[in-house]
């Protein structure tokens, strides 16, 4: 039954995926797709994407939850003091 879960959570992401990068296509000037692109792209296990998009948001307004996000990524690609990195900026973020 979990694996079934699973399976069927996977699928509504990679679907989610490609409405998401419709969106981004449509209208490439918007930042509105970018966070969600990432995070689907992590857990689908796309990290080099999400790390891509990450990267985009870091240069366009990151809040706490960015920095973490891309600390998760960064760890998944074995990437440790960029992880570590971001995780202190995410700290930083949320005492301000």
């Amino acid at each position: 039954m979990l694996s079934a879960t699973a399976i069927l959570n996977s699928r509504i992401i990679m679907r989610s995926l490609k409405y998401y990068f419709k969106v981004d296509y449509l209208d490439n000037k918007s930042t509105k797709a970018w966070r969600p692109i990432a995070w689907c792209s992590f857990l689908t296990g796309k990290y080099d994407q999400a790390r891509n998009y990450y990267k985009k948001i870091m240069d366009n307004q990151p809040n706490t939850q960015d920095f973490l996000n891309a600390g998760h990524t960064e760890w998944a690609l074995q990437n440790i003091k960029g992880a570590l990195a971001f995780y202190k900026k995410s700290r930083r973020e949320r005492v301000r």
